[in-house]
């Protein structure tokens, strides 16, 4: 904290240093209101995985309109010098591999989404990436067919070269409980089988989301509550067919981490 030029709030501080590094393996949903901090978290995080020494090769994907307020904020703030990869770039350096000579890269989501660019990506390797407006990387099922989206098939090469991988976003799911735990999947595949155990997990824990299994915000369980139940005709609730998601802070080890008080969600144990 003493090397970022940013005055931390109680809870950037609590989710960052009590519940994301407590975790062997760093797979965490950031999820929470606009203007939480969570560039602030991401910067903190990213300064303390390196002074442990775990992490010196980071990706950071952003909507293309962000890059450079991303490229600003981590320089301004936290003293962290990173390189924007576009089209202009790739293009400039054409015969080598740019995303494996730098050691910090900015891109976009629609640029890195695209086949040839993906194609470059999976030879290089994460120790963090780092996807802001995440939910954005859908996928939904209708039947026994799930529809992958391009972006989300760009999450699945992200989820595969990284180490660690922090989901950012104020939307984590959109009323389906199968997209969200597709979305969730991205952080640790196969974590949830079917929505139900989804749904149990959330209903048994209420703000965390999980038995040993995941851990979500309490804002995110009760909106994820709302959006698979709905009210009868009668007047009672029903529960529709939901599907339970991981948070982004999963881990394949188990973890006593406790569950984060305000944005932090992870697949990991709590």
């Amino acid at each position: 904290m003493n090397t970022s030029q940013v005055d931390s709030l109680p809870h950037q501080i609590e989710a960052v240093y009590h519940h994301i590094l407590r975790s062997p393996r760093v797979r965490f949903l950031l999820a929470d209101d606009p203007g939480a901090g969570k560039t602030i978290m991401t910067g903190l995080l990213l300064k303390a995985l390196k002074y442990r020494g775990l992490v010196r090769r980071t990706l950071i994907v952003v909507p293309g309109h962000l890059k450079d307020q991303w490229l600003r904020e981590m320089k301004e703030r936290f003293g962290e010098t990173f390189t924007v990869v576009d089209r202009g770039v790739m293009n400039a350096t054409w015969g080598r591999t740019i995303w494996q000579e730098q050691p910090q890269v900015i891109t976009s989501m629609d640029f890195g989404k695209q086949d040839d660019v993906m194609a470059t990506l999976a030879e290089a390797r994460w120790d963090l990436v780092v996807v802001d407006e995440a939910h954005k990387m859908a996928a939904w099922r209708y039947g026994e067919k799930t529809n992958k989206t391009e972006r989300y098939r760009f999450g699945e090469l992200l989820s595969r070269t990284s180490q660690f991988l922090l989901f950012l976003t104020a939307t984590p799911h959109r009323g389906d409980p199968e997209n969200f735990r597709l979305f969730l999947d991205l952080l640790q595949p196969g974590l949830f089988a079917n929505t139900d155990l989804l749904l149990e997990s959330v209903q048994n824990r209420g703000s965390c989301a999980g038995s040993r299994r995941t851990c979500a915000t309490s804002r995110a369980a009760r909106s994820f509550r709302r959006a698979t139940s709905s009210p009868n005709p009668t007047g009672s609730t029903t529960t529709r067919n939901a599907s339970t998601t991981p948070s982004p802070n999963t881990s394949s080890n188990p973890t006593t981490a406790p569950w984060p008080a305000r944005n932090a969600m992870s697949p990991s144990p709590c």
